[in-house]
Parts: structure tokens; sequence; C-alpha cells
């Protein structure tokens, strides 16, 4: 069933690392978003985009319809939610540095979809035609005000037919949710074909597996310009360079193991490891 309807084509790996709430917050918010537009669909079939009759009829919607009181706090709910979520799933990004090349796009995309979260609460805010509400349709002319020409769509300038308010019930209710959708499948296809990111790391770490000849000179290296490219990989690990005996007194140079990653070498004096190798010969 799955195969002839063609599931398992949107199915990735998922690294163990992202098996926890914070890597799962972007699904928690698309979860959020399905339960607003199954209650804002419900919930459009008794409002009234008409200034006379906004407001009465949200009272209406309370207190006269089979679970319209439920319907509307869970869509007020759900869009605090959706607001918090996407907000904190911006933060996980950011400070675990997913939005990196390759993934520069993701993040434009997923920052475009933020803001229209924040104009699909604005606008639904207005909609109550309530005091709130009013107040914040003055907040919408000053945004008009201050976009200039390219603000005309949200004044009452550009039509005389259609009210302001209709006009941002079509946007909360057919534009800002399409946009939504529309970007959601496009941020869906782009975690698709560049995967989950690693954890990224800082530092180079000793493997886990046991070494031959574990280096004398004490702490293993710390990232820099020659191994900062391999240090990201959080498969990283360094290891000796060479697995031969080594005298007693001599110290051994450690590179980074990861596959494609450049040696440093870590002697002590800064020479390399053969000057100090030659003069224990000599020795």
């Amino acid at each position: 069933m799955d195969e002839r309807m063609g599931i398992k084509a949107l199915t990735y790996p998922v690294p163990e690392h992202a098996n926890n709430l914070a890597w799962s917050l972007g699904g928690i918010t698309a979860v959020a978003f399905v339960i607003l537009l199954v209650t804002g669909i419900y919930i459009t079939q008794f409002y009234a985009p008409i200034p006379e009759d906004a407001n009465q009829s949200v009272r209406d919607l309370v207190t006269d319809v089979w679970l319209g009181s439920f319907a509307r706090a869970l869509h007020f709910w759900a869009a605090q939610a959706m607001f918090v979520l996407a907000l904190l799933h911006l933060l996980r990004v950011f400070f675990h540095a997913s939005y990196k090349k390759p993934r520069e796009g993701n993040w434009v995309v997923g920052a475009a979809m933020f803001l229209l979260t924040f104009l699909a609460v604005f606008t639904g805010t207005v909609l109550k035609w309530d005091q709130e509400g009013y107040e914040a349709r003055i907040h919408n002319l000053d945004v008009a005000e201050l976009l200039g020409g390219a603000g005309i769509w949200f004044t009452d300038k550009l039509t005389d037919r259609i009210s302001i308010l209709l006009r941002l019930f079509n946007a909360h209710v057919v534009i800002v949710p399409g946009l939504i959708v529309l970007l959601f499948v496009w941020h869906a296809l782009l975690i698709k074909r560049h995967r989950i990111p690693r954890i990224p790391r800082s530092r180079c770490r000793p493997s886990s597996r046991p070494s031959r000849s574990p280096p004398t000179s004490g702490a293993w290296p710390h990232s820099d310009s020659s191994c900062s490219g391999c240090c990201r990989c959080s498969a990283c690990w360094c290891r000796p360079w060479s697995d031969q005996r080594r005298s007693k007194g001599s110290r051994s140079p450690v590179r980074c193991g990861c596959s494609g990653g450049s040696s440093r070498w870590r002697n002590g004096s800064g020479s390399h490891p053969s000057h100090g190798s030659s003069r224990a010969s000599s020795d």
C-alpha cells in the first residue's frame, strides 16, 4: 500500500541524536498548524467578516454553536503554541549551526514561514473586531504607512467596495495558510535532500578504540585551522600518526583521523618529528 501511494518516497533516515524533543520542534509546529487548519475550517462556518456583524458572530460562536467555545479556544492556543514552537525551532537551528552550507536555503524558507506565522496571529487578532482587534487594525495602518506605496493593500485606499476586515479575513484563511503550506512542502523536500545535520564538534576527541601506542605528549590537539574542516563531523577522532613502537623519551606526532583531514604535528618544540627521531637515533 505504501509503495503504491509513494509514501515511502517521503521517508529519510533520522540519526540517533535527533530523537529528542529539541530536534522535534519543527514536527510539533507542523502538528499545531494542522490543528489550526481543522479548527479554522469549523470556525469560519459561523464567522461573518463584516464590520457590523463580526464581533457578534464571535460571541454567537462561543454561546450558541455546538463545540464553538472549545473550537475557538483550541484555535487560539494552537496559534500561540505554533508561534512559540516556531521561534524555539529557529533558535535550535541557529545554536546548532544547522543553517550553514548546504542548508542556507532551508534557513531562509524557515524564516519566511516564521514571518507568515506572525502575520497569521496578527490578522486573527483583528478578526475578533473587539477593542484589541481595533487597536491591532491601527497598528496595521501604521505598518502600511511605513511601507509607503507597497502598503496600500493594508489600507482602505485599495478599494471602497471591500472593507479592510474582509481583506484581512481573506489573508488569514487563504493567503497566509496557503503560503505556509507551499513553503512547508519546500522545507520538507530540502530536509529530505540534505538530511538532518550532525551535531557540530568544536574539538577533536580521542577515538573510543584502543590505540597501540598512545601519544606521550599529553593532551590531544585542539581544533584549529588544520583540522577545522573535519572537526565539524560528529565522527571525528584523533589517533597516532604511526603505529610503530616509539622510544620512551620521544614525542609522537598526532593527526586528525577523519577522512580528508589534514595532519597536525605535535612534538612540543614545533619542529617536524623527523628531527626528534634523528636526534634519538644519533644518541
